[in-house]
């Protein structure tokens, strides 16, 4: 069951990745139309657009990049 204030932190109004988010990596999409794109910010595979964190790469890999990707990340 959802509580109040489940439902409060879910209801962000800007665009910056939840905490959730920024302890995994994620895959970007490397097809023309969604390269990099205004501002160094990059389209992933599970459709975010964020900037590049290195860091990132030692978190475990996103979920739903791993599921489209048909492959578990290395």
């Amino acid at each position: 069951m959802e509580t109040e204030e489940w439902i409060d932190q879910q209801e962000k109004s800007d665009d910056s990745p939840s905490e959730i988010d920024q302890k995994v990596h994620h895959h970007a999409r490397l097809d023309k139309e969604n390269g990099v794109i205004s501002q160094g910010m990059v389209t992933t595979l599970c459709g975010m657009q964020i900037k590049p964190r290195p860091q990132a790469r030692n978190f475990p890999c996103c979920p739903l990049c791993a599921l489209l990707m048909d492959k578990p990340c290395k």
